[in-house]
């Protein structure tokens, strides 16, 4: 997957920083990443990892994509103005 070892990485080098996977042609090999498209349920699980709410969040990726991780994000609670999306292709 692209920028994977350098997100784990960082997540050894920074204790600040976290990331989780969402698979969907590949089988999680660690303990809170996820098998399958993301979802509110996997945007919620994330969110319960921070230490307090995201002031801002970011998506980026395509059309489909852009959507429904934007729509996991509100669903799971975060406000409609603190997310930015960036969509490419169709």
């Amino acid at each position: 997957a692209l920028y994977r070892d350098e997100l784990l990485d960082m997540e050894k080098q920074d204790s600040n920083f976290s990331v989780v996977f969402a698979l969907t042609r590949d089988t999680p090999r660690r303990p809170g990443d996820h098998a399958r498209r993301i979802d509110e349920a996997i945007v919620r699980d994330a969110l319960a990892r921070l230490p307090a709410a995201p002031k801002h969040t970011f998506v980026c990726g395509s059309n489909p994509f852009a959507n429904a991780a934007a729509d996991a994000a509100i669903a799971a609670g975060i406000p409609a103005s603190e997310i930015r999306t960036e969509r490419y292709g169709a």
